[in-house]
Parts: structure tokens; C-alpha cells; sequence
């Protein structure tokens, strides 16, 4: 399994900017759930399969965040970055 990852700290006076420069699968996630998704199990996550864009993502909790970006099982390949914005 192939994919982008970023692990930040972020609370509720933080956005978290996904910007891709292709289509692809944006998911955020905990990390109990990171760690099912490494796994091949089935994560609680927020987000989707996004076109090239910005997403942005607010959390409910203070935590450690991951941010994994990956094609879905498609061939190419995607360029990612990511930020932390104040509410």
C-alpha cells in the first residue's frame, strides 16, 4: 500500500489544508484509526476522493492527526502539501 502521510498536532482553533494537484482519496483520521488503515482495516476517517483542490478539515478534539493521501488503487501519481491555518 502507497501513500502520502503527514502527522500533525492540531485542535479546535486550527484548519487543516490539504492542497493535491490530482485527483485522489484525502482522508483524515485519529491515530487508533491511522493505525487500523496501516493495518488494511477499515479506518473512521473525514474525507474522500477529491479532484485536484484545496480541502480543508476541522477537528472536534485536540490530538495528533494523519493526514493520508493515496490514489485508490489507480495508477499515477499525485503531489500533496498541507497546513495549519487559525480559525
Amino acid at each position: 500500500m502507497q501513500f502520502i502521510h503527514y502527522e500533525l498536532k492540531a485542535g479546535i482553533d486550527k484548519i487543516i489544508q490539504v492542497t493535491i494537484d490530482s485527483e485522489a482519496d484525502v482522508k483524515l483520521m485519529d491515530t487508533f484509526n491511522f493505525t487500523k488503515y496501516k493495518k488494511g482495516r477499515t479506518p473512521d476517517y473525514q474525507g474522500g476522493t477529491y479532484p485536484a483542490s484545496t480541502i480543508e478539515f476541522r477537528v472536534d478534539k485536540t490530538d495528533t492527526w494523519h493526514v493520508v493521501i493515496d490514489l485508490g488503487g489507480k495508477k499515477g501519481e499525485v503531489k500533496a502539501s498541507v497546513k495549519l491555518i487559525n480559525c
